[in-house]
C-alpha cells in the first residue's frame, strides 16, 4: 500500500506551472515594490525549479517584516508547496506541504477578520484555492480548494482578472466538482473556463 509520502511524491505536480498565469501576473495590484518583486519571483518559480528556494526565502523575508499582511504569507505558503513539488526526499516534501498549508491557513485567518479589503480576500482565495486544488486527495484539501474558488468566483473582482487566471480557477472548479460527483456543476464551470481561455481550461481538464 502506498504511504502518504509515496503518493505525494508521485502525484503532486502543480499544473499551474505549465498553464497558469504568464510571468509577471498576479491576482492583485500592489504598490509595495517588495511584494511586486515577490510575486514576480513566484511566477518565475512556477516554471523554473532552480529559482524556487530563492523565491521562497525572499517571500519569507517579506512576510517577516509585514506580519499582519496576508499577501506575503499566502505566497510564501504556495512557494512552500512548490518546494514540496520539487524536493527529492518524501519526508521533506511532506514537511514543506504541511508548512504550505499552515502558512496559507494563517493568511486565510487574517482575511477572515472584519474590515479586511475585499481585494486581499480575493487574492488569498485564488492563491490558496489553486494551490490546494492540486494537492493529492489523500491530504483532504479538495473541500478547502473548492470553498476558496467558489468564493473567488462569486467576488465582483473576479471578472476583472486576466482570462488565464479566470480559466485556471474555473477549470479547477470543474475538476473538483467532477471528483465530488456533481457533473452538472462540473459542466457549467468547464464551459465558463473554456469561454475565458480554451487552451488553459483544456490543459487543466485533460490533465485531471
Amino acid at each position: 500500500m502506498d504511504t502518504p509520502g509515496t503518493v505525494f511524491a508521485r502525484f503532486f505536480v502543480l499544473v499551474v506551472a505549465v498553464v497558469g498565469p504568464a510571468p509577471g501576473s498576479c491576482y492583485g495590484v500592489h504598490a509595495d515594490p517588495a511584494i511586486r518583486e515577490m510575486i514576480a519571483r513566484f511566477d518565475e518559480a512556477k516554471t523554473d525549479p532552480t529559482t524556487v528556494d530563492a523565491a521562497f526565502d525572499f517571500a519569507r523575508n517579506v512576510a517577516a517584516t509585514r506580519p499582519a499582511d496576508p499577501i506575503p504569507l499566502v505566497y510564501e505558503g504556495s512557494l512552500a508547496a512548490l518546494k514540496a513539488r520539487d524536493g527529492w526526499l518524501p519526508w521533506r516534501r511532506l514537511a514543506n506541504l504541511h508548512l504550505a498549508l499552515d502558512l496559507m491557513g494563517e493568511a486565510t485567518d487574517i482575511v477572515a477578520k472584519a474590515g479586511t479589503p475585499a481585494t486581499q480576500r480575493l487574492e488569498v482565495e485564488m492563491v490558496r484555492g489553486i494551490t490546494c486544488a492540486q494537492i493529492p486527495t489523500i491530504f483532504g484539501q479538495e473541500s478547502v480548494a473548492r470553498g476558496d474558488l467558489v468564493h473567488a468566483y462569486a467576488d465582483p473582482g473576479f471578472s476583472t482578472m486576466s482570462a488565464g487566471d479566470r480559466a485556471t480557477a474555473l477549470a479547477w472548479l470543474a475538476v473538483l466538482a467532477r471528483r465530488a460527483g456533481d457533473p452538472s456543476a462540473s459542466a457549467r464551470y468547464l464551459h465558463a473556463a473554456r469561454a475565458a481561455s480554451f487552451g488553459v481550461a483544456d490543459a487543466i481538464w485533460s490533465g485531471r
